[in-house]
């Protein structure tokens, strides 16, 4: 039996409630949509999920999604 692998689900949780989350601390200024995991011609190269955060002093972090 194959088992799905949730890493589009759990991408989509993060980017689209981070923000809700911060609304009162007010320390993060854009969460990113999920990138898909592709190789060089575009195919989807593994179910991998990557969100770009940034902080109020600009400051970029890289969320993984990834099944271990």
């Amino acid at each position: 039996m194959v088992k799905l692998a949730y890493c589009d689900y759990i991408a989509h949780l993060i980017s689209n409630t981070l923000l809700d989350a911060d609304i009162h601390e007010g320390r993060l200024l854009t969460v990113g949509q999920p990138k898909f995991d592709l190789d060089a011609s575009g195919a989807l190269a593994s179910t991998k999920k990557e969100i770009r955060v940034m902080d109020m002093n600009k400051k970029v972090y890289k969320i993984i999604v990834e099944e271990v």
